[in-house]
């Protein structure tokens, strides 16, 4: 029976802080997005995508990375508010997918603890990190922008916005399965 992949990304108010840091120190997700495909013929079902409004104000350095400015986030939802519309997206599927997982899983973890559901999300059971999974490729881990210009030939366009990184993970996962036996 065919089982359906969630290839998602997020956009954030910064990098992950090591060690014990309290949980208002963390970061929290500003931009969405993720793909739903069939895992064998990775046609695609649905998509989702949305910003967040955080709660405070981004620091300049993520707007230039992201393009994403304070005033696009001020009356966006919380992502308490987008609880719901994540929970059923996420319901039932089992495998995940994005390029360094652990990083946007973590992200995910931290902005479910904030309103009190890290336990009750519907986690997918199965992660797989396109970044550690194409090591093998060049001995080292791979940007999502070096990947995909191995794959398609080309850079991605408008990089560091949720959707256009999960679009170009897909063509990444597309090329890793037909050339590399890989997804």
């Amino acid at each position: 029976m065919a089982k359906i992949m969630i290839v998602f990304d997020t956009e954030t108010t910064g990098l992950t802080k090591a060690g014990v840091i309290d949980l208002s120190e963390q970061p929290t997700i500003i931009e969405f997005a993720a793909i739903k495909l069939h895992d064998k013929t990775l046609k695609e079902k649905s998509r989702i995508d949305f910003l967040v409004n955080p709660k405070q104000s981004l620091e300049p350095i993520i707007t230039k990375i992201t393009g994403i400015t304070n005033d696009e986030l001020v009356n966006e939802p919380t992502f308490g508010e987008k609880y719901s519309e994540l929970y059923d997206f996420f319901l039932g599927e089992t495998i995940w997918v994005a390029h360094n997982i652990q990083f946007d899983f973590s992200l995910m973890k931290f902005d479910l603890q904030r309103i009190g559901k890290e336990f009750s999300f519907p986690y997918p059971k199965q992660y797989i990190c396109t970044s550690e999974g194409t090591k093998h490729l060049s001995g080292k881990r791979f940007k999502l922008n070096d990947l995909h210009k191995l794959a398609t030939g080309k850079p991605i366009e408008n990089a560091h916005r949720a959707i256009n990184d999960v679009e170009a993970l897909v063509a990444c996962i597309k090329w890793l399965r037909k050339e590399h036996d890989f997804i």
